[in-house]
């Protein structure tokens, strides 16, 4: 963040001019710069001090307590180095500007928590920036309502990845220096340099797979047209000897488990499902392609395999007390690229998982025709079903274990 006059400062921080020079004399802030700024940083100093006194606690009583050193706001500057400014402009004023459905700026200020500030308020320089992008958003043609609801998602899932690196630093960072004798204001003070760091690698890794993970969508959309439009042309497809067949596995309730009970349960289930999947997958020749939080796709040699080993892991589940699984499985000819496999199969595999209940193995009349008798399971037709982003009605099997079949291990 660039520095700032103190007129910059008062202006980015909400405040008046003489606040920002008693917070000088009273030694709070950084001092001046040759060039008479302070630096960016100073902007979190300023909002945590003036928070505090709103809350009751004022100035000369915080000046005391950091001359005493009880407290401090040193750290401040390593770890919070890019608080966003207010701008000279409120909420009403960059809505008009941005043209904006009502809809979707009401949904915008919700997710950022700015419903309940004045119109008229100033409004923070990210929050600006996140309005314009859903106006852009809302002028390439996307409807409010479905927009609202997309903006709700993503912040949802980032206020998750936000949940998960805050827990870590507090049990893997502070909490280690407290149990060494350490007060928690030493603590969060000795550990801000770790933590920005380790804010900075969490970014960068959340930015890396955002954009692997959009890539790959990208690649299966692409995969999958392609596909359509060859067979349209009559191009046929060299059909493998034995096709071999996508799993698509997922734990049924996981988010509302996540909601109810915390991030931590939620990531001990996600563990004790991948080491179900790794182990039940390999017992039936098949392998585990990637996790998908909660969840995991898996390719098998064929589809007797898929689906013995799909079934094997409903009951894994349910005899370690997991929570049920949705399994969707899918057989026939598909795309690799780096490890992970792409196509019409695996969207149907993916799409099936969706249409499950807990509990359920749901196949497609291409997986039943690769069964036979001899493979210990059993078909009951759901008929021809619509699935979402899947172009033709899917003919659906339910698939069990064949009474005469024994449980908990490869028929």
């Amino acid at each position: 963040m660039e520095p700032l006059t103190p007129d910059e400062l008062a202006v980015a921080t909400g405040v008046g001019r003489d606040v920002i020079d008693e917070l000088v004399q009273l030694d709070m802030l950084p001092p001046l710069g040759d060039d008479g700024r302070f630096p960016g940083s100073s902007v979190s100093r300023v909002r945590l001090v003036v928070s505090l006194e709103s809350s009751g606690i004022s100035l000369p009583a915080i000046a005391e307590a950091i001359e005493a050193g009880a407290f401090s706001l040193g750290f401040i500057d390593l770890l919070s180095p890019a608080t966003a400014m207010l701008l000279n402009r409120s909420h009403a004023e960059v809505i008009a500007e941005l043209h904006m459905e009502p809809e979707i700026a009401a949904a915008g200020r919700a997710t950022l928590g700015t419903s309940s500030l004045a119109d008229d308020a100033p409004i923070r320089e990210d929050d600006a920036e996140v309005l314009a992008l859903l106006a852009r958003a809302s002028a390439l043609g996307a409807s409010g309502e479905y927009l609202a609801s997309v903006i709700r998602s993503i912040a949802d899932s980032s206020r998750r990845l936000v949940a998960t690196q805050r827990d870590f630093v507090d049990e893997a960072v502070i909490a280690p220096l407290v149990a060494g004798g350490m007060t928690e204001h030493e603590a969060v003070v000795a550990s801000a340099v770790a933590r920005r760091e380790y804010r900075q690698i969490g970014l960068r890794i959340v930015n890396l797979l955002m954009d692997r993970f959009v890539e790959d969508a990208i690649f299966q959309s692409l995969v999958q047209e392609a596909e359509r439009a060859l067979a349209a042309a009559g191009v046929v497809r060299a059909k493998p000897q034995v096709p071999p067949a996508v799993v698509f596995v997922d734990i049924a309730g996981y988010t509302r488990l996540a909601e109810e009970q915390g991030d931590h349960a939620a990531a001990r289930l996600a563990t004790e499902f991948a080491g179900l999947v790794s182990h039940g997958t390999a017992d039936h020749r098949g392998r585990l392609v990637k996790l998908l939080g909660d969840g995991a796709m898996l390719q098998f040699p064929d589809a007797p395999s898929a689906v013995r080993g799909a079934i094997d892991l409903v009951e894994r589940a349910k005899q370690t007390g997991l929570p049920p699984l949705h399994v969707g499985v899918d057989a026939g000819a598909v795309v690799r690229r780096d490890g992970d496999i792409f196509g019409t199969v695996v969207n149907v595999a993916s799409r099936l998982a969706g249409a499950a209940d807990g509990g359920e193995v749901l196949v497609t009349d291409r997986v039943v025709r690769e069964v036979d008798d001899t493979d210990g399971v059993e078909f009951r037709s759901r008929g021809a079903t619509s699935l979402k982003n899947v172009r033709e009605p899917v003919e659906l099997s339910l698939v069990v274990r064949a009474p005469s079949a024994a449980p908990g291990r490869p028929a």
